[in-house]
């Protein structure tokens, strides 16, 4: 007598096995991929805050939309980072907010990133759609109306929107 499995038991095996991992995707759901999304574009915002700086120590201003990828790359930044989800729908996810970088044609409610210069160039914000509205970054970061230093609260922004900016 052979000792083994037959090949039919080893499929039963497989598709309850299938099965079962089917179930706890859809148990666990988005929640993970959206948080490391979101501190993907975190880490993109300071990436790009370091070489904003850099830029304004050199050249005593921050550089304006139509210049920022000549003025940063490869000087300062290798490559001006993409969303993870670029041009894709954000769902409502930041109903009104329109992305403006690295590519153009972007429309509103997509995910991307946007960069506004200040007065004379001499200040900035660097925003980014997160897609997880109870991120703890949310808290930590300025919602500011002023594009020109020092960062000042937007009290009428509230309830909070979940568009974490950096700024100069």
């Amino acid at each position: 007598m052979k000792k083994g499995f037959t090949f039919v038991e080893l499929l039963i095996v497989i598709a309850i096995i299938g099965v079962l991992a089917s179930i706890l995707f859809i148990t666990l759901g988005q929640g993970p991929l959206q948080s490391a999304r979101d501190t993907k574009r975190i880490s993109d915002l300071k990436e790009l805050q370091s070489a904003l700086n850099l830029y304004y120590s050199t050249n005593s201003s921050y550089p304006d939309l139509s210049g920022l990828v000549a003025a940063l790359v490869p000087t300062f930044i290798s490559a001006l980072p993409l969303d993870p989800r670029d041009k894709q729908s954000g769902a409502g996810t930041c109903a009104g907010y329109t992305p403006n970088f690295p590519s153009t044609g972007y429309a509103a409610d997509e995910l991307g990133y946007r960069y506004e210069a200040g007065t004379n160039n001499q200040g900035y914000v660097l925003k980014a759609c997160l897609e997880d509205k109870a991120s703890q970054a949310l808290l930590s970061d300025c919602d500011d109306i002023n594009l020109d230093p020092p960062c000042t609260l937007d009290t009428s922004a509230l309830p909070p929107v979940n568009i974490y900016d950096v700024h100069s």
